[in-house]
């Protein structure tokens, strides 16, 4: 199996809109909670897999345009603290298969942020999209 690269044409939408074109990087974290369960006469600890819990985290350059599509502030800001919405990434803006699924879930969004350094560019770095629900990997076109 070919190694992905390079990594220049990703796909990420929040709450159906598409702000691919404003993403710096992107990446999801997967994981289970392990679980001790240890007893007496164990010599080895024991994990058993608990719930699983996953996040999106995105660095964006920003803009601050009050509406339109993809617009970084203005799709984020409303959604701070908001029910959950769907979030959805891809490494590959083309179609879905086996070699580019997409990871889609419900999320919630705890905050943003926004700042840069002086004569840089204005960036929303490391907002993190957490899990509401399960995190689907569809490779179905």
């Amino acid at each position: 199996m070919a190694i992905f690269g390079p990594f220049t044409n990703g796909k990420v939408t929040i709450n159906g809109v598409d702000l691919s074109a404003r993403v710096k990087s992107w990446s999801i974290s997967y994981n289970a909670d392990m679980l001790d369960a240890s007893k007496m006469g164990d010599l080895t600890k024991v994990n058993l897999a608990g719930l699983k819990e996953w996040s999106l985290n995105v660095d964006f350059l920003d803009d601050l345009a009050v509406s339109g599509a993809g617009s970084v502030d203005a799709t984020l800001f409303p959604l701070v603290g908001a029910a959950a919405f769907t979030v959805a990434a891809r490494v590959d803006s083309g179609a879905i298969s086996t070699t580019n699924p997409e990871f889609t879930g419900l999320a919630v969004l705890a905050g943003t942020n926004i700042g840069g350094a002086h004569g840089g560019l204005l960036m929303k770095s490391g907002i993190t999209f957490q899990c509401a629900g399960p995190l689907d990997r569809d490779v179905t076109p």
